[in-house]
């Protein structure tokens, strides 16, 4: 799994991430607070566990450097290794539509 979020300076907290159902992953906790004076989009990968119910929740933290408790998604994306895309029906789809 991949989450695209924005670490600033200002107003930023923390969440934490964690598979709800259906799946298994190890809970992380990201701090979007950036203590540089910049705001850039950064990346966090999680491995979850594939199951077509997995469901994954994204909670905002109390605990925050700015005292403040902002968290922005930019993107949510699945992401496949290499060994998973081959062993999956999206390879079998792909192999087939050449």
């Amino acid at each position: 799994l991949e989450i695209y979020y924005l670490e600033s300076y200002e107003h930023m907290g923390q969440a934490t991430v964690q598979c709800i159902s259906g799946c298994r992953c190890d809970a992380a906790t990201i701090d979007a607070f950036a203590p540089s004076k910049q705001s850039i989009v950064r990346l966090h990968r999680m491995l979850v566990s594939q199951d077509e119910k997995c469901v994954v929740g994204i909670k905002i933290l109390e605990a925050s450097a700015t005292q403040e408790h902002k968290f922005k998604i930019s993107m949510i994306a699945v992401a496949y290794t290499k060994e998973e895309f081959h062993g999956s029906s999206l390879f079998s789809q792909y192999i087939g539509g050449r």
